[in-house]
Formats: structure tokens, sequence, C-alpha cells
């Protein structure tokens, strides 16, 4: 049997928005290999990346959706995708194999979407996640740490805003994810902050490998903040 075959299956949607029925490519648990993690909790995949499947778009209204919320959308929501989406949508077609870019669009309508909803932050942090986790794949590090920000202060703004789980996350895990965050994109001093209330967390006790994790990252955190104080020092003298 062809690889490709096994690794996917198609999947009919019916739209809630418009009503239109269509397929969409699944790939099979089965079939998904992981390479390698980022301290981030960002794959690599030596199979097809499930990331770029997780997102169902109707290819008639542009409504998208992660695919297991697909038709979970109130009256009101509709009317604003029906006035802000499909007035301006291109009928066009993801419901095949996708490939890095076609992921990029997809999330990125995901964002825009989840504005015109007034979708809680959480989910449009772990949207911009992934746009990070994209851009990182390619190389292209300025879009990587726009989205990287984007996502750590969303991330933080649920921290304080919204109840757990959180992204399928509990505190101790999103408050060392934070961490981590703010540690990529150069603020040791709030990465360390995160860590701290990451490994005091006591939800941590279910999860001893992330208080590994977040005691390695504030370690580094802390030996780069004396770096970037001593150049600073350097700097000013």
């Amino acid at each position: 049997m062809n690889r490709e075959l096994e690794e996917f299956y198609d999947k009919e949607m019916t739209c809630p928005v418009c009503t239109f029925i269509f397929k969409t490519k699944k790939l099979r648990r089965s079939a998904i290999r992981v390479e390698k993690n980022d301290t981030d909790f960002c794959s690599y995949y030596k199979s097809e990346n499930p990331y770029f499947y997780a997102l169902a778009v109707c290819p008639q209204c542009g409504y998208v959706e992660f695919e297991n919320i697909f038709e979970k959308i109130s009256k009101i929501s509709i009317e604003k995708i029906l006035r802000n989406i499909t007035m301006k949508w291109t009928p066009r077609e993801y419901g095949g194999k996708r490939n890095l870019a076609q992921a990029i669009q997809i999330y990125k309508l995901s964002l825009y979407q989840s504005e015109v909803l007034g979708k809680e932050d959480s989910y449009k942090a772990n949207v911009c996640l992934k746009l990070a986790w994209f851009y990182r794949y390619i190389g292209n590090m300025q879009s990587e740490m726009k989205f990287l920000e984007y996502a750590c202060n969303l991330y933080s703004s649920a921290y304080s805003g919204e109840n757990f789980p959180i992204s399928g996350m509990d505190s101790a895990r999103l408050a060392y994810l934070i961490g981590e965050l703010c540690r990529k994109l150069g603020k040791y001093e709030e990465a360390i902050k995160w860590f701290n209330k990451a490994v005091n967390d006591p939800n941590m006790k279910k999860a001893l490998h992330i208080k590994k994790m977040a005691r390695d990252q504030w370690h580094l955190a802390a030996e780069e903040y004396k770096i970037q104080k001593s150049n600073q020092a350097g700097y000013s003298e």
C-alpha cells in the first residue's frame, strides 16, 4: 500500500457557517513520528507535520477552526464571519496535503478570524506560537521572534485572566512556557520570575520533567542575565 495513503485519511466536514460539505486531510496518529523537541514544546517530525492539519478550512466561505471544535460556533459569530471574512473571501482549497507555506496562510487566517470573533487570549497565543514555530522551521528569525512576542504577551494575559486548564496546560506548565518564551526573547529577568513561579507551583508535583526543565532553564536564564547586565555595564563606561 502507498505510504502516503497510510498516513492520511479524508474526513468529511459540514461547514456550520455556510452548510457547504467538503473533505479535509487528516493525519493518522499512528503515522506521526517525532524527531526532536525544543524547550518551548516545538516538535520536529520525521513524518508529516500534524500541526499543518489541525485547522479545517471551509473552501466556500473561509471559516477556519480547529477540527475538534469546528462545529461549535454561535449565531453571532456566524454573522461576523459572513460579514468580515466571507465577503472578502476568494474560494480556495486546503483539503489536500499541505506544505509549510499553506500552513502559515491558514494559521494567519485563523489569527485574523480570532480577532474578528473576539476569541480568548489563550486561543490567539496558541495560534501565534504555532506561527513562530513555522518560521523557525525555515530559519526566519525576525518573523519567529515577532510571533513569539505575541504569544508570550497573550499567554501572560491568559495566565492571570482565564481559568485553567489553558490551551491544555495547567498553571505550572504554562508558567514554564511563558518563562521560556521570555528567555528566548531576551527578557531574562522576567523569565527567571516565571521559572520560579513554575517550580513552586503545586501542580508541578504531577509533572516532574517540567520541573527539571524549569530549573535547567532558570539557570540558563540567570547566566544569560548576568552576561546581559555585564554587557550593558560595558557599554555605559
